[in-house]
């Protein structure tokens, strides 16, 4: 994925197989997050649809 001779690899002197394994674990958690971020929003709207159904009306 990091091709030899890339600023991540000559700016932080690090291995192209480093900058791989870095990518993808942080990939890895960004991806977590996203969703955890669109399941707490599609369950607070679930929620508070379910409330306005229950309220009383007058």
């Amino acid at each position: 994925m990091c091709m030899q001779g890339g600023w991540l690899n000559t700016g932080l002197g690090w291995q192209a197989s480093s900058v791989d394994l870095f990518y993808n674990i942080a990939d890895a958690i960004n991806k977590i997050g996203f969703g955890l971020v669109v399941y707490g929003i599609a369950a607070s709207g679930k929620s508070a649809a379910a409330v306005r159904e229950l309220a009383p009306t007058a």
